[in-house]
């Protein structure tokens, strides 16, 4: 719960995100997508909350708006697919093309 706005939220830690360079990169890159992009199917990244000590931090932790499920939740459910979950899947591939249209990454290969 944000305490100034009191709103839900949720938050994301990255486990000594400097250990393993990949994971790292990895992190950069999400964060620097998810400053730039705003879409109604993309989840919003609040802020990132800052350590009390920059020299010895080890995680990170980054603030999401709070969704009520994820596509990884939806996959590995036993339930089987109803048209929601369907249109939830067709929105994630709308996600990927405004991705490759926005011209600012380079996930998209021609």
């Amino acid at each position: 719960m944000n305490r100034e706005t009191n709103e839900k939220v949720a938050i994301k830690k990255i486990h000594n995100v400097f250990d393993n360079r990949v994971d790292a990169l990895r992190t950069l890159r999400e964060l620097k997508l998810l400053r730039h992009l705003r879409h109604e199917n993309v989840i919003a990244l609040k802020d990132i909350m800052m350590p009390t000590h920059r020299r010895s931090f080890k995680d990170v932790y980054l603030v999401y708006e709070l969704m009520d499920t994820d596509l990884h939740q939806i996959i590995k459910s036993p339930q089987g697919l109803s048209n929601d979950h369907c249109q939830y899947f067709l929105f994630q591939v709308n996600i990927i093309s405004y991705l490759c249209s926005t011209n600012e990454t380079k996930i998209c290969v021609s």
